[in-house]
């Protein structure tokens, strides 16, 4: 949730004075769950204000209900209520603006990237000096490989607001992902120079010390990359996603998978709607032999997971799953221990080109770094089922 503020300059709603609104009201209330990151009663209070006619809270708190829509990935419901805002004539600029980028978010997310562009040309026309259409269209041309055009957007982003950490951010995440798509070693070194400088400039900067690490752990630096998750947990003891990449930086060394569980357990502990953690789980489980609690947590991660491209990813592990259960348990009674484990081999390799694949059409940090623990848990499982068949 921090994370999710943390991308807008502008808004309204996180911009809020608490201390200015009527207290007691619904919309206050509201107003201080979502500001400490809680969603459970969100919908229902902001329902509540709307249904008080003379409140002065109306606008806002229909902004404040489609925002949480949006987070917890209702997109239809989160555009209906962008759309009663955008259409209204004598509307704010600055909440109309927001309602806009918002509701070019939840096209994003569906993968709709015409309906987003659109939106966000509707945003500029509004308001061409607001720095948050910069900020998120970049996300978003950056996602469509369109990354000449997102590096000038945080340019534009850095132009009109200087101290935007994100801004700077996001610009060298489009310069890594540019370097990436063109396969130029000399741009990757130079971008994470410039990431250094990002992150010295921005010391108490916690998406950039998190972004950087994950370059840093995708590029083999494991260490390196310790000291960014180490010093996002002395800013934010209960950040999530440090907490599982301190698990994943295990992985590099020799496994010892209940440490990484704790890790993981401790992520889920601090932020149950972040599903990362289920998807690493799963990915665990199946390398220890326990299929079930894989899809299990597999399952978890889909019903947590946002957008279309991670809800496919997810997918497809979990179906990769299910098909080697069912073919282990067609063929177990008839295998020796040998042939199960030339079989075993084979399933994987086909997993491995399925993720060196994906890696190369998305070029993912995620799937750099999934691909890179899926090769270590796949060499750590072989050897010990070589062991055992040489035992045998």
């Amino acid at each position: 949730m921090s994370v999710f503020r943390e991308m807008f300059r502008n808004d309204p709603i996180f911009n809020i004075d608490i201390l200015q609104l009527n207290e007691g009201s619904p919309f206050t209330e509201a107003c201080k769950q979502f500001l400490n990151s809680k969603c459970e009663n969100l919908i229902d209070l902001c329902n509540e204000e709307l249904s008080l006619p003379e409140s002065k809270y109306l606008t806002e708190a229909l902004l404040l209900r489609g925002t949480a829509h949006l987070y917890m990935g209702a997109f239809a419901d989160a555009i209906t209520d962008f759309d009663t805002l955008i259409d209204k004539a004598d509307m704010d600029k600055t909440i109309k603006v927001n309602a806009l980028i918002k509701k070019s978010n939840c096209y994003g997310q569906q993968s709709l990237s015409q309906e987003a562009m659109d939106t966000y040309a509707q945003a500029v026309n509004v308001d061409p000096e607001n720095v948050d259409i910069y900020f998120h269209r970049g996300q978003q041309l950056m996602f469509q490989d369109r990354c000449k055009e997102s590096v000038e957007d945080y340019v534009k982003c850095i132009e009109l607001c200087p101290d935007f950490p994100q801004a700077h951010v996001y610009k060298c995440l489009a310069e890594h992902r540019t370097a990436l798509i063109n396969n130029s070693t000399e741009g990757l070194e130079k971008v994470a120079v410039r990431f250094g400088e990002v992150v010295n400039k921005f010391p108490n900067c916690i998406e950039a010390r998190i972004k950087f690490g994950q370059i840093l752990l995708g590029q083999s630096k494991p260490e390196e990359a310790r000291e960014h998750f180490e010093k996002v947990l002395e800013l934010d003891k209960n950040n999530a996603m440090a907490t599982v990449y301190m698990g994943v930086l295990l992985l590099n060394y020799k496994p010892d998978f209940d440490q990484i569980r704790s890790y993981i357990d401790k992520a889920i502990e601090m932020d149950g709607r972040y599903e990362y953690p289920y998807e690493l789980l799963g990915s665990i489980e199946v390398h220890r032999g326990k299929v079930e609690s894989a899809v299990s947590n597999f399952q978890k991660a889909i019903k947590l997971a946002r957008t279309e491209h991670e809800i496919t990813h997810l997918y497809t592990l979990m179906d990769a799953t299910e098909a080697q259960v069912e073919v282990t348990r067609r063929l177990e009674t008839s295998l020796s221990l040998s042939l199960s484990l030339s079989l075993y081999i084979y399933i994987h390799l086909c997993a491995v080109f399925y993720l060196i694949l994906l890696t190369s059409i998305y070029l993912s940090i995620y799937l750099s770094i999934y691909l890179s623990i899926y090769l270590i848990l796949l060499i750590s499982s072989l050897l010990s089922r070589l062991c055992r068949l040489f035992i045998n």
